[in-house]
């Protein structure tokens, strides 16, 4: 057991910390860590060997680096824990995010991931925010009991479904009718859309609305972007909706899929929509769906969806 009195708990000093932050985040999530995050872990130490390569970066205020929030140092001045604050902005409020909270096993059960958190909170008060938002893993039980006993609530357990290249060709000739959006099927979409897709967790999933157009505005993606991103309706041979679709190429290891289903999806169609979304745009990189825990398991699973991340998304009110 270390002695308390032997470490301190104090805001960032992006000039230094850069330097050990991304070794105490790669040790304490290896396991977890997908390509984005072992790519943002890269970005801080590429980011650490300008520092050391160019002297003006040592005058620069720590906002400019934008890395904020508290780290925990021991008697050697090593870090041993660490907390990040990102500002967001959520429901039209800004806010801020908590995220990359760790600290090195030899310490923990000590309070010092509270203390971190409590420092945060305070921060963000300071601050006039309106609310902090965090994510934390399902199976983490006893860090998500400490996150409610600090006073956060439960927005929606998500699961983050990624399906991988399709390399092996298998059911291609699974074909779906499919259609634009018509301007008069816009309110009924957006009640669908709000179901899977709540503004609580919006925020935080690569969400661009400019994507989702109606009627003669379904063309504007593609003048504005010059992207190839997709928003389509897929019908059953009745002409009724089933879904709502859409694809949103990222710059990230994955593209995102946008996957809007009706009342009149069951299991069985959601499998065959999902398989052939899975052929058309998995062919050269991973398609990702973030989507509510428990919904349509078994059509993804079928349809050749993995488990990426069980994620609880928590959020406190610092007014």
């Amino acid at each position: 057991m270390n002695n308390q009195s032997t470490y301190r708990i104090r805001e960032i000093d992006a000039r230094k910390d850069i330097f050990q932050i991304p070794d105490l985040i790669e040790f304490c999530f290896h396991a977890y860590l997908d390509p984005d995050g072992i790519e943002f872990i890269k970005k801080l130490r590429t980011t650490a060997e300008s520092i050391k390569k160019q002297a003006i970066w040592s005058i620069l205020p720590n906002n400019e680096l934008n890395i904020n929030g508290y780290v925990c140092i021991n008697q050697d001045g090593t870090i041993i824990g660490n907390i990040n604050l990102f500002p967001i902005r959520v429901l039209n409020h800004f806010a801020y995010l908590i995220a990359n909270v760790c600290v090195h096993p030899d310490y923990r059960r000590q309070g010092i991931g509270r203390t971190m958190i409590e420092a945060a909170l305070k921060y963000a008060k300071s601050h006039f925010v309106d609310a902090v938002y965090l994510q934390v893993r399902e199976e983490t039980g006893d860090v998500i009991r400490l996150y409610r006993n600090l006073g956060f609530q439960e927005d929606g357990r998500r699961t983050g479904w990624i399906c991988p290249v399709n390399v092996s060709g298998t059911n291609n000739s699974i074909e779906l009718r499919h259609e634009k959006p018509a301007w008069n099927e816009k309110r009924n979409y957006q009640i669908f859309f709000r179901k899977w897709y709540p503004e609580t967790i919006l925020w935080n999933l690569n969400y661009d609305p400019r994507i989702f157009q109606f009627g003669l505005f379904n063309q504007i993606p593609w003048i504005l972007y010059q992207k190839r991103a997709e928003f389509f309706k897929i019908v059953d041979p009745h002409n009724q909706i089933l879904c709502w679709v859409g694809w949103q190429p990222t710059s990230t290891f994955s593209d995102t899929l946008w996957f809007i289903p009706t009342d009149s999806c069951d299991e069985d169609r959601a499998n065959t929509i999902l398989m052939a979304l899975r052929n058309r745009y998995s062919a050269t990189k991973p398609v990702q769906i973030n989507f509510p825990k428990g919904c349509y398991v078994r059509s993804f699973l079928n349809a050749g969806f993995f488990v990426q991340s069980r994620l609880v998304w928590m959020s406190k009110s610092v007014r």
